[in-house]
């Protein structure tokens, strides 16, 4: 008589429901390490943390009148003074000295000839040096302040000579030094005050993510891919005959792992229905309000949708990374190892634009990746069509190398 697929599956089934309190204990242990991480993700980058300045050194000719102003100006003046120390160096051997030792995150060597080649039309490059250890978050926007300066200073040069152009030939009455001088008082004034003209946002997604939501949807997914370490009891205690008698019966690989993979998903999704109480808690603890994520609004609930679809993916990669081990401990660790590396170079642990521009590019179609995108568009109301059909790609790979597997297990067993 050939045992049939639903029997065996509610057979499975059961054996997931006697696990369900223990998992669920794991499960919010992992809850709140994930909350403190992200918590303290987000205390780090809110907008009134208290923020180490940055020590950025200079080196240049300072006996020149407009440059010795400009310093006077950056560090006295401009709102930038919030945010860095400018340190001046005699020379660029000390500043390097100190850039080495740790005592300064940058430094900018400004070249001698620098406000006569403004004079004169010109534009000669200030020189931006650090260390490739010194990667952060401030030294990112400092490499975006660098690389506004050759525009700024550009269009200013535009305006400034299209104006004297423009009183030359049609104002003759009005002196063009005026209409400079003028331009100019109106131009400092805007630099000045710049921080209340616009709003600074880091995209850090291809799902168009800022970067508060993307470490949001990075820990998120590294709690579903941790989850798998729940289930260590459940299949450390499987029984190779079993398998064997079932398919000497008729039930062949593809039956059994179906019977329990779906077993297995039904028991995660189960236990991320059963947590979402203590998800809503934990959010408003959060205070996910800058992030967009209302508790009143659709966004939570899109959310929680796609992590469901995440969690298809994650629990066959568990599944089949079950298959693949053997023993209790080789099983949770086998876990771990590949829910942290996966992790790491998706984003997961750190921002991950401070990775190479080709690791970028990889992480976007990893699977972890993938699940970052897809939860990231729920938040930024986007569809995410390819993010979404890798997750199913990959689910169904994973599933297919778990079939593989067995079938070459049974084989080797003379099953």
């Amino acid at each position: 008589m050939k045992p049939r697929f639903w029997s065996y599956f509610a057979l499975q089934l059961r054996r997931m429901l006697r696990q369900l309190p223990a998992t669920l204990l794991v499960t919010v242990l992992l809850l709140m390490s994930a909350g403190l991480l992200a918590n303290a993700m987000l205390e780090k980058n809110r907008a009134d943390a208290p923020v180490q300045p940055l020590k950025l050194g200079m080196i240049g000719d300072f006996d020149n009148e407009y440059l010795r102003f400009g310093l006077f100006a950056i560090q006295h003046l401009d709102p930038s003074r919030y945010s860095a120390d400018i340190l001046v160096f005699d020379t660029e051997d000390e500043a390097r000295s100190e850039l080495l030792l740790g005592r300064i995150n940058a430094y900018f060597r400004i070249p001698d000839t620098f406000v006569e080649s403004i004079q004169r039309g010109e534009i000669e490059p200030i020189r931006y040096v650090a260390t490739s250890g010194s990667v952060s978050l401030g030294s990112a926007l400092t490499d975006e302040i660098v690389a506004a300066v050759g525009e700024l200073l550009s269009a200013t040069q535009d305006a400034v000579y299209g104006t004297q152009h423009l009183v030359e030939d049609r104002l003759p009455k009005m002196k063009s030094w005026q209409a400079g001088d003028a331009l100019g008082q109106l131009y400092i004034e805007q630099v000045l005050d710049r921080a209340a003209m616009f709003e600074t946002e880091i995209l850090d997604a291809p799902a168009g993510m800022d970067l508060a939501q993307s470490m949001l949807c990075g820990v998120l997914v590294l709690f579903l891919m941790l989850w798998g370490i729940t289930a260590g009891g459940v299949f450390a205690r499987r029984e190779p005959e079993l398998a064997q008698l079932l398919h000497a019966r008729g039930m062949g690989a593809a039956r059994q792992t179906a019977a329990e993979l779906g077993a297995y998903l039904a028991l995660l999704l189960l236990t991320l229905v059963l947590i979402a109480v203590p998800l809503l808690i934990g959010i408003r603890k959060l205070d996910l309000e800058a992030l967009g994520l209302s508790l009143r609004s659709a966004a939570f609930t899109r959310l929680s949708l796609r992590m469901m679809g995440a969690a298809l993916m994650a629990g066959a990669l568990q599944f089949l990374l079950y298959e693949l081990s053997q023993g209790v401990i080789q099983s949770v660790l086998l876990q771990f190892l590949t829910a942290m590396a996966l992790g790491y170079v998706s984003g997961c642990l750190y921002p991950i634009r401070f990775f190479p521009e080709w690791m970028q590019q990889a992480a976007q179609w990893l699977p972890t990746g993938c699940a970052v995108t897809f939860l990231g568009a729920g938040l930024t109301r986007r569809a995410a069509p390819a993010a979404a059909l890798g997750l199913a790609l990959y689910t169904a790979l994973f599933a297919a190398a778990a079939i593989w597997l067995r079938r070459r297990r049974l084989a080797q067993s003379g099953g």
